[in-house]
């Protein structure tokens, strides 16, 4: 029998609507033996869902999403993994993107109440002890406030968080590199999330796109990258067997990960 793993997922230690627990709960029903939390920029829930997976049989791996730019022009995201979730360099360097996200969100808030759409900070906090604030908790105040009638449509909407100016009010700008070391220097591992989400190589799925794609994972590789996330929900087969092959070509590890957030 084929061991069920999934390497990528959110809690609501960042954009998930499943606390640590609760996700692990779901994977145990599920028959799941390995999974990941891959929160957004932040640790918080690995230790919760660590106990709960020893509770429950299922191995629970120390991860990270953190979003970064390569040749300050292409917008990757860089998953971390079996880290230590202690080591000082990465808890500094999170906390000040963390910081950073936090004045993010204030212009956020000022875009969308000058455009009429009336929330607030506290629409935002939809959790006791909520600390991350990112879009996903925007779009659900708006849909909660009946601006739209879910999550997707205001991520895709040009009037709310598609709009040019909410578009341009990013997260600190990591350098790929720096993640990678980052994460390497705390004794993990790191692997390129979702490539078929890479935007600006050419149109997906093309013969450009590979051949860009493939491009930005050398270089990656030369900066220590240990993988490549080639099932994800935004590949197709066809782009999965193409996605392996990059990965066999450079020597990297084949993960896959459904980037579960719970309402998304």
């Amino acid at each position: 029998m084929k061991e069920k793993i999934d390497m990528h997922n959110h809690t609501t230690a960042s954009d998930g609507t499943f606390t640590p627990t609760e996700l692990v709960e779901k994977y145990a029903r599920e028959g799941y033996s390995v999974i990941a939390v891959t929160d957004h920029d932040g640790m918080d829930g690995v230790m919760e869902a660590q106990e709960a997976g020893k509770r429950l049989g299922v191995k629970v791996i120390a991860g990270i999403e953190i979003g970064t730019v390569i040749r300050d022009r292409y917008e990757l995201h860089i998953l971390g993994y079996d880290f230590d979730i202690h080591d000082p360099q990465m808890i500094r360097e999170m906390e000040s993107i963390r910081a950073y996200r936090e004045k993010r969100n204030q212009k956020l808030l000022k875009f969308f109440r000058e455009n009429g759409y009336s929330i607030t900070g506290k629409d935002l906090i939809q959790r006791e002890g909520q600390h991350y604030i990112g879009k996903p908790n925007f779009a659900r105040a708006l849909v909660k406030k009946g601006y739209a009638e879910s999550v997707s449509e205001v991520f895709r909407s040009p009037k709310l968080l598609a709009s040019e100016t909410a578009s341009k009010l990013k997260q600190k700008k990591v350098v790929s590199r720096d993640a990678i070391r980052w994460i390497r220097e705390a004794g993990g591992w790191a692997v390129l999330a979702h490539p078929m989400k890479v935007r600006g190589i050419g149109e997906k799925s093309s013969e450009e796109f590979f051949r860009n794609l493939e491009s930005i994972v050398s270089e990656l590789k030369a900066d220590g990258l240990s993988g490549l996330e080639c099932r994800h929900p935004s590949a197709s087969e066809e782009d999965v067997i193409r996605l392996e092959e990059i990965a066999d070509r450079y020597g990297l590890r084949k993960t896959r990960g459904s980037d579960f957030h719970g309402d998304r």
